[in-house]
């Protein structure tokens, strides 16, 4: 399955080459690596990490290192959540590319903590909820549109003549975590 995933990314990069020259087919081009991107995300097998920070490697700066990988990964998936992830979810999916050399959650929220001190707040950084759910937020992400999209698919489902929905029924329609439209919902 990776062997495949890595054909089909060579042939997008030599697609990508020959849309550089060509300013119509690159719209093309770039959607279709979206797409593509999408696909492999889904499967657990893009973004892999091919050498994963270790403690034996990264010795004292560990936490440093493991928060500068995790802030080059994370952009895609996070991206394609629409700009907000669960941490548990960035969790998964981290630890899903990085293959056999996997980091606990301490690692991860440790590494997560580092963003803001290392310059990276400008890109994505960590928020807590009031109700202890902690979420990894793109610079992109705008609370107040958000909050316009849940009342639009709530409302889009009361035309259905059914009023109300659930944490889960939205977290189904957004494709984010419970606890996450559970926020959403408040």
């Amino acid at each position: 399955m990776v062997s495949l995933s890595q054909k089909f990314q060579n042939q997008l990069s030599a697609k990508s080459a020959s849309a550089s020259s060509s300013s119509s087919s690159s719209s093309s081009f770039s959607q279709d690596q979206a797409s593509f991107n999408t696909y492999l995300l889904n499967l657990g097998i893009a973004n892999t990490i091919a050498s994963p920070v270790t403690k034996q490697t990264a010795g004292s700066q560990y936490h440093k290192e493991l928060s500068k990988q995790l802030i080059d990964f994370i952009q895609v998936p996070l991206e394609s959540s629409g700009g907000i992830m669960n941490l548990i979810d960035v969790y998964c999916l981290f630890n899903r590319a990085r293959g056999t050399e996997l980091i606990s959650p301490e690692d991860l929220y440790e590494s997560v903590k580092m963003w803001e001190e290392l310059g990276f707040g400008d890109r994505v950084k960590m928020r807590k909820f009031d109700s202890g759910v902690v979420v990894v937020q793109g610079a992109g992400y705008d609370e107040e549109e958000k909050g316009k999209e849940v009342v639009r698919v709530i409302e889009g489902k009361e035309e259905g003549g059914k009023g109300g929905m659930t944490a889960v029924e939205l977290a189904t329609k957004m494709g984010v975590g419970v606890g996450l439209a559970k926020e959403q919902l408040r």
